[in-house]
């Protein structure tokens, strides 16, 4: 019997999870969007979904790893990921890593995981309408009902 290898390339899994914590020692909550990849946190910094918006629909250099406030350079991420489109694939390459890292995602999936993300978030901050609840990064308020982080600090 032979054996035939498909002669597509393996891309790597590509999941987004958002998720409320609260503030230690304050009164709020912070909304928080994680990447990973393969199942693991990508660089352990939260997601900056305005920036992973302009990457679905361009290539180009972007900070979709960022500090909690929402600065890249306070997180030590001055480069970037380097995103390539290439027909039904998204390519990501980690500048910052040494040795760069290189990840290649099915767009489709992207896409629509991005998508239940925002919905899933949006449900979320609906969950807790009257109390403090601030996104993670900041700018990530474009997508969903919070408070400004410099409003409750």
């Amino acid at each position: 019997m032979k054996l035939f290898r498909s002669s597509k390339r393996q891309t790597d899994s590509f999941d987004l999870r958002v998720y409320v914590v609260p503030e230690e020692d304050e009164d709020y909550f912070c909304l928080q969007v994680d990447l990973l990849i393969n199942g693991s946190v990508g660089v352990g910094l939260p997601t900056d979904l305005v920036e992973l918006e302009k990457a679905l629909d361009s290539p180009g250099e972007f900070f979709i790893w960022t500090c909690d406030c929402g600065a890249p350079g306070c997180a030590g991420r001055f480069k970037g990921i380097r995103v390539e489109h290439l027909n039904d694939r998204l390519s990501f390459r980690d500048l910052d890593a040494s040795p760069q890292l290189n990840f290649t995602f099915e767009t489709y999936w992207v896409r629509r995981t991005f998508q239940e993300t925002l919905k899933q978030g949006a449900r979320l901050a609906e969950s807790l309408k009257g109390k403090k609840l601030v996104s993670i990064p900041d700018q990530n308020r474009k997508f969903f009902d919070t408070l400004s982080v410099f409003d409750v600090s």
